[in-house]
Parts: structure tokens; sequence; C-alpha cells
């Protein structure tokens, strides 16, 4: 069996009530055994040969549960990363269908445009329509380039980096455009204002003559809908951002592989 260590003669010297202050190698009270020639203690309180296993055991327990925590703390990254790339991919997967939707109907507008202009009976909406669905797709098609990561971006200066250093640009570039996103959400909440609009009832009257806000209230000019059905690409884009930019995070602060996101555009731009 293995001989107490003196970090467990230590530990039962401090429980000791008749351990003396001043360690001898010369013992005269009945009771006390020299176990260690420093720390004379009694019989009772003297650990046995089993406490040194138990006590490197202990020493061990603080390192395997940080080991433990480290582990799950991991785990836990994993998840959130995962989750969010999914609820991002989620996302792009809708953003582009709306956008090859819109640019599908500016086609169409623009061909309707032509026939009845031709046709001597031209349609004063569909101008206005048309700008509309091209301001849509720039905002929708903007927030799929951020998950993409083909942002316009000057690298002049990031080029010279080392890869260490373009890591840390990147994971700053991308809590700042975070930070836009989040920005934008917090004035979008404020633009539509849906907690007063429910205290008044979903009142549109009233809710105006109380706030003064005419967002619910003033038309297009042609179309003649209320002017919050066009803006509501603002917290669809506002959302979007801030989605793939929690997703770019994760990646950046190496939670999570980056993915790979395939399109035409960065075919394009690995080819030339």
């Amino acid at each position: 069996m293995r001989k107490p260590s003196a970090s467990a003669w230590r530990k039962a010297v401090s429980r000791c009530g008749r351990s003396r202050a001043r360690p001898s190698r010369r013992l005269s009270k009945p009771g006390m055994r020299a176990g260690h020639p420093r720390h004379p203690i009694c019989r009772r309180c003297a650990p046995s040969p089993g406490d040194a296993g138990r006590s490197r055991q202990q020493e061990k327990a603080p390192m395997d549960l940080i080991a433990r925590n480290a582990v799950v703390l991991r785990c836990r990254r994993r998840t959130v990363a995962e989750v969010t790339q999914a609820v991002s991919r989620g996302v792009a997967a809708g953003e582009k269908v709306l956008v090859t939707a819109f640019v599908a109907a500016i086609f169409a507008l623009i061909l309707l445009n032509i026939a009845t202009r031709a046709a001597g009976r031209p349609l004063i909406w569909v101008d206005e329509l048309a700008i509309y669905l091209m301001v849509a797709t720039c905002f929708v098609g903007t927030s799929l380039t951020v998950r993409q990561r083909l942002d316009f971006a000057v690298t002049l200066v990031i080029d010279t980096l080392g890869q260490a250093k373009r890591k840390v640009v990147d994971a700053t570039l991308t809590v700042v455009g975070l930070a836009y996103g989040l920005f934008l959400i917090v004035l979008c909440w404020r633009l539509f204002d849906p907690v007063q609009l429910a205290w008044s009832g979903f009142d549109i009257a009233a809710y105006t003559a109380a706030s003064l806000n005419f967002l619910y209230t003033d038309p297009t000019q042609t179309l003649g809908i209320p002017k919050w059905v066009v803006l509501l690409v603002l917290p669809l884009y506002a959302v979007g951002v801030s989605i793939h930019g929690l997703a770019n995070l994760v990646e950046d602060l190496g939670w999570a592989e980056r993915e790979r996101i395939a399109t035409d555009v960065a075919a394009t731009l690995e080819a030339g």
C-alpha cells in the first residue's frame, strides 16, 4: 500500500486538536506517534495508507470538473452554432425565392408596360410597382450577400495581414455588421410601433391621432395601397442581416465550420 503523502499529513494535522504547535521528532505524550517526522499527530487523526489515493483523487477532481465543463461548453457552442446556421440557411433559401420572384415580376411588368404603351392605353401604376419591386430586390439581395460573404469590401489593407490577424479583423467586421442589423431592427420597431398600435385596438385612425404617425394612413401615389405594405421590406432586411451576421460570427469564432454556399456569382468571381 502507498504511504500517506506529506499533503495528507498536513491536512490531518490541521484537523487534529492534539498536534503540537512546533513540530518535533521527540514524542513525550502518550497516544502520539511519529508517522511523519515533522508532523506528530495522534492515532485517531493519523491518515491511513488509503488516504494517499483519496487525496490524489481529490486533487484530480477539480481538473476533471474543469475538463467536463469545457466539454459541455464546447457542445453548447456547437449546438448554438448549428441552430444558427440552420436558421440562416432557411432564411437564405426564402430570400433566394423572393429575389427570383421579384426579378421575374419586374421583367413581366416591363413587358406589360411596353405592350400597353404600344396599344395607347398605358397603366400608370406599372412604373411605381416596378420601382418598388426593384428596391425590394436590392434589400433582399443585400441580405443574401451578407450570408454568402459577397458584400462589397475594400481589402487593400486586409490582404497584407497574416492569417491570425485577418481572422480577428473578419470577426470584428462581422460584429459591426451584426450591430448594424440589430440597430436597424430597433429603428423598424419604432417606425411601425406595434405596441402602441395594439393598445389602440388596431384602430388606424385612433393610433394616428394619438401618435401622429401617418405610416398606416398615407397611400402610395398611383397604387393606392398603404405605405406600410411597401416598407415591410425594411424589417425583413434587418432580421435577415442580423441572422446572417450571427451565423457568420459563430463561424468566425470557430464554433462551427464555415459553410460553403455555392452560388453562380461566387463561382464566377473565383473563376476570374
